[in-house]
Parts: structure tokens; C-alpha cells; sequence
């Protein structure tokens, strides 16, 4: 058995101590403890297929495999902003500029002590101004993305920092999602790129609350995985993601989830045998499944609750003031 072990695993099995190596326990000071259901919790929360180790790998083999990959980012990137970046030109002022306020405004709610706005209600419109934000976009899920160049830059700057993150987001989830469907790293980054700093993009820029996706992306690409393998994992990762999807923007949020829904129709009914196996699995963890959605959606639906409390109000006025 020894033999026909590697000479890495060989040296570590000849260790001495090693098969007997004391566990560590709560009981034991001089141990590091750690204890078990944080280990666990913290196992099953890891991201469901792990990101690729270089470690003993060839750095100079790994970079010439992904130089086409950067060099189709930066064309990308460099094609679709070089109009705007180090510029003040935001673009469009129309949904331009107001999308900018949303994320400048939510920005100032966290930073700013002073600052009269709240999560869904800016400081406009008095009196009726509660919710007044979820007549439009939030944009939640679309903040980190600005809130990282904002602490930097100054708010135009940031604008366009936020683009170039978003854009990034957008080109590395499609990358994996095409990866781990089986294409080569080239085509995967070629379809990464039409679909990060396509003309469709262009469009998105005046609307700037399509333009993240990168949560929906990755949202599909967790939901495939949970067909190809049910577990619950990429089942929970699925629903998280899809939830920031809709928190970024309903609209886009509902398109993803009609694709999803439609994706996952056509591809159980052309494999049906993952389809049976799938079904069966589901079956057999119905209640997990339960309780695994509940904790996903949670965040989402607390997140989107100023949209419906400003629909109510608005479907309790009369047409007269329609």
C-alpha cells in the first residue's frame, strides 16, 4: 500500500506521529480548539465548486493559458469606456444622473451622520416622500460595486469606477459560467467579453440599473450545478445570488428568474435521467429545501419590502389624482 502511494504521501505517512497526532478538544489548553459546529457552518458555506489552486502549478503555464482571457477584458473594457474614463462626461443625463443620486444616496446614508435621506427615502418630494426611492430603483445590490471606488474618488470619478468594477464582475461570472459548462478558456473568454462589453452594455450604461448582473450569472451557474448534482449547497447559492439579482434591480431580477425557470424546464426535459434523479433528490429533502429557501430569500424579500409599501400606497389613491 505504501508503494503505490506517491512519494509525498509516502513521506507523510512515515512521519512519525502523524497517524496518532492528538485532536484537539475544548478540554485540552494546549490545542487550538475549534469548535465543531463553526467548522461545519463554515464548510458548508463555501462557495460550491472551489476556485482553482495554484499552488505547485507553473505561474508562467497558468498566465500564458489566461493572457487571451485579460487581453479580451482590457480591449473590452478599454472599447466600451474609453469615451468617459479619467473624463467628467457621465454620458446620458437622464437615468444617468439619477442613478447616480440613488447610489450617491445610499452612499451618504452610511457615511454621512447628518444626512436627512433613509434606505428607501431620499430628501425630496416633502411631504409625501416615504419609500419614495422604490418608485424607482434602490439599486442594493448594485452598491458595492460603488461604494468601493466612492471611498477613493470623488463622486463623478466614482461613477466611472463603478462601471469598470461592474463590467470586471460581469466578464469573470460569465467567464465561470461558460467554463464550467466545458468550453475552452479562450471561447469562454470571447463570450465573456460580448457579453461584459457587448453594444447590448452600451445601451445599459444610460440605464445603470441593468447593467450589474454578475449576481444573476452566478445564480445560473450554481443552478446548473445543482441539476447536474443535487445538493444543497448550490441549491442555497442559487437562490442567494438570484435574490441579488432581484434586489439590484426587480426588473432584471424577474427576467432572470423566468430564465431560470425556463432553463431548468428544457434541460430536465431534454436529460431526463438528471431529471428523475433530480426529482427524487428533492423529494427526499423536501423540508431542508424548505428551510434552505426561507433563510435565501430572507434577505431579498426584507430588501424589496419599501417596493410593495410603495405600490400599496400608491394603488390606495384615487384615479382623480392619477
Amino acid at each position: 500500500e505504501v508503494h503505490s502511494m506517491s512519494s509525498k504521501k509516502r513521506r507523510r505517512a512515515e512521519r512519525p506521529g502523524l497517524r496518532h497526532r492528538p485532536q484537539a478538544s475544548e478540554d485540552d489548553p494546549r490545542l487550538p480548539y475549534r469548535p465543531v459546529a463553526v467548522s461545519s457552518a463554515a464548510q458548508w458555506l463555501r462557495w460550491p465548486k472551489s476556485l482553482p489552486s495554484f499552488k505547485n502549478r507553473d505561474l508562467g503555464a497558468v498566465f500564458r493559458k489566461y493572457l487571451p482571457v485579460l487581453l479580451l477584458w482590457l480591449f473590452g473594457a478599454v472599447n466600451l469606456f474609453h469615451p468617459v474614463l479619467f473624463s467628467l462626461n457621465l454620458g446620458d443625463i437622464g437615468d444617468t444622473r439619477l442613478c447616480h443620486y440613488f447610489l450617491e444616496h445610499q452612499f451618504k446614508v452610511l457615511t454621512d451622520a447628518e444626512y436627512p435621506g433613509r434606505y428607501a427615502t431620499a430628501p425630496f418630494w416633502f411631504p409625501d416622500s416615504e419609500n419614495n426611492m422604490a418608485r424607482s430603483e434602490l439599486l442594493t445590490g448594485a452598491q458595492p460595486f460603488y461604494f468601493l471606488p466612492r471611498l477613493f474618488l470623488p463622486r463623478d470619478e466614482a461613477l466611472q469606477g463603478f462601471f469598470l468594477i461592474a463590467a470586471t464582475a460581469n466578464f469573470l461570472a460569465f467567464f465561470r459560467l461558460v467554463r464550467s459548462l466545458g468550453a475552452q478558456t479562450v471561447v469562454a473568454g470571447l463570450a465573456a467579453s460580448v457579453f461584459a462589453f457587448g453594444m447590448h452594455k452600451v445601451q445599459h450604461t444610460v440605464h445603470a440599473q441593468f447593467y450589474v448582473q454578475c449576481w444573476g450569472v452566478l445564480g445560473l451557474a450554481c443552478l446548473i450545478q445543482f441539476w447536474r448534482s443535487p445538493a444543497k449547497r448550490p441549491f442555497f447559492w442559487a437562490l442567494l445570488l438570484l435574490g441579488l439579482q432581484a434586489v439590484t434591480s426587480p426588473y432584471s431580477g424577474i427576467f432572470y428568474f423566468i430564465g431560470a425557470a425556463a432553463l431548468g424546464i428544457a434541460y430536465l426535459l431534454i436529460q431526463r435521467n438528471v431529471a428523475t434523479a433530480t426529482i427524487r433528490w428533492c423529494r427526499d429533502n423536501f423540508f431542508a429545501l424548505v428551510g434552505l429557501g426561507v433563510i435565501a430569500a430572507a434577505p431579498a424579500v426584507v430588501l424589496l419590502s419599501p417596493y410593495w409599501k410603495a405600490a400599496d400606497a400608491f394603488l390606495r389613491r384615487p384615479w382623480g389624482e392619477v
